[in-house]
């Protein structure tokens, strides 16, 4: 029993460990080469990299995400957060390495939206299924869901980085590239996903997924539960 426990633990780890390989090689072969941000505090990371070049985005993740790591430590603790622990320190030590070994040339900004969306969203779903984070907006919106449980997983964490994306474009002044980015993570998240061949042109179609339209409809119940309790507490004024 113990020895298939191991086995399992060690298989987890070595898909931890190559699904953190595949989001450092998205970051640094689509992401960063084009002006483009994933959100997050890998997102934060790089708008402080752009005033301070001499702090790499890696090693930037890791300090950020200290403080969230020991909120959480206290709120669930060390069992449920210790492969997070790895896998945030593994990804983000990655990205500076590979960033050092390699430094990759900018490619069709549709295309780096793509494959880099497609990539992550593959990264990101091998550690979701191996129970792991980057740590981050996701273990935010853990943190935040166990004071507000209507709110979902998902769409906190893109209320954090559409937020961060924002900020990324007013201190970049770039639209171009944050609408890309976005569309990035719309991808990443398995909310939308791209029509047709991809050596058709620069001009791309996108389809909005069941997942995507789900995501909608749970933003706009919450709208609409916003809009009754606002109705209610005017009337009490009232």
């Amino acid at each position: 029993m113990k020895n298939k426990k191991l086995r399992e633990q060690v298989k987890s780890y070595i898909i931890v460990t190559l699904a953190c390989v595949l989001y450092a090689l998205s970051f640094d072969w689509f992401y960063a080469p084009n002006g483009f941000t994933v959100g997050g505090f890998t997102g934060i990371s790089q708008i402080i990299n752009f005033f301070a070049p001499i702090l790499p985005v890696g090693t930037m993740v890791i300090v950020l995400n200290v403080p969230l790591f020991i909120v959480g430590l206290k709120k669930f603790g060390f069992a449920f957060l210790c492969k997070s622990i790895y896998t945030m320190t593994l990804s983000s030590i990655l990205i500076d390495v590979v960033a050092a070994i390699h430094e990759f040339a900018p490619m069709d900004p549709l295309l780096a939206c793509l494959y880099g969306g497609v990539t992550l969203g593959i990264a990101s779903g091998l550690l979701f299924r191996e129970e792991t984070t980057t740590g981050g907006s996701e273990l935010g919106a853990w943190i935040v869901r166990s004071h507000v449980e209507r709110l979902s997983i998902g769409n906190i964490c893109l209320g954090i980085d559409l937020t961060i994306i924002l900020i990324y474009a007013a201190v970049f002044h770039s639209l171009h590239n944050t609408l890309y980015g976005a569309l990035a993570t719309l991808t990443e998240r398995g909310w939308i996903v791209s029509l047709g061949d991809e050596s058709e042109g620069r001009k791309k179609e996108y389809q909005i997924t069941p997942a995507g339209r789900e995501a909608v409809r749970a933003e706009l119940r919450r709208l609409h539960e916003l809009t009754q309790n606002g109705d209610a507490l005017t009337n009490e004024w009232n």
